[in-house]
């Protein structure tokens, strides 16, 4: 409250910096890592963005993409006039190794939705290879 007795307007930012709010953990404790290359969403994730940018030098693999996103099923509109949307999945990495496509995902931990959409991706993408970092 300010001098006449009016509350004053305050960001988000401003408020965690005067009362010492912290920002609730990562669900699985990861941190994330802010590099020239970009953000990604865990120190394991950078750690293999390393190293395939060095097989990429070593010409081991080829067209070393990041955060590739897949669409596992359309949108629709169902039988009653609803709008469902579309499923996605974002991929960590996609390149080339003897002639393959992969996509590669990086994960600490596997969780019952990513397992439910590796397996639309399997019946989806045939002819991708998806594999898990861990």
């Amino acid at each position: 409250m300010n001098s006449t007795g009016e509350y004053e307007s305050m960001k988000a930012e401003d408020f965690q910096a005067k009362f010492g709010a912290k920002k609730k953990p990562a669900k699985y404790r990861n941190t994330k890592v802010s590099k020239p290359e970009g953000i990604f969403d865990s120190k394991l994730e950078y750690k293999h963005w390393l190293l395939l940018k060095e097989r990429e030098r070593l010409g081991e693999i080829t067209q070393l993409k990041r955060q590739v996103k897949y669409e596992l099923q359309e949108k629709f509109t169902d039988n009653c006039g609803n709008n469902v949307r579309s499923i996605e999945m974002i991929i960590d990495f996609e390149f080339q190794e003897n002639g393959k496509l992969i996509a590669a995902d990086t994960k600490g931990v596997a969780t019952d939705l990513w397992l439910v959409k590796a397996k639309l991706f399997r019946k989806k993408f045939p002819l991708v290879y998806l594999r898990i970092s861990k």
